[in-house]
């Protein structure tokens, strides 16, 4: 499971609406259907070995909690490297 934590900020449609909870359950194309479609960036504020197991490849295989990634085409680049 993960939780995300305050976490899609920052919809390209200008708002500020923020989206927390758990998205253990969606489907890994819905998860990146909504996360492309809305936001420019994505924060994990925590993450299991379930979540790195079922989304790990729409973050590079690379998905950390507490961690801020930035939207760009068709992936999402870790803003603390």
């Amino acid at each position: 499971m993960a939780e995300l934590g305050r976490a899609a900020q920052g919809q390209r449609s200008g708002g500020s609406e923020r989206v927390s909870g758990n998205i253990a359950y969606m489907p890994y194309e819905q998860l990146k259907e909504i996360i492309f479609n809305n936001y420019d960036y994505v924060y994990i504020n925590d993450v299991d070995e379930e979540f790195k197991e079922e989304y790990g490849e729409l973050f590079n295989y690379n998905v950390k909690k507490h961690n801020l990634y930035k939207v760009q085409e068709n992936k999402l680049v870790d803003m603390y490297e």
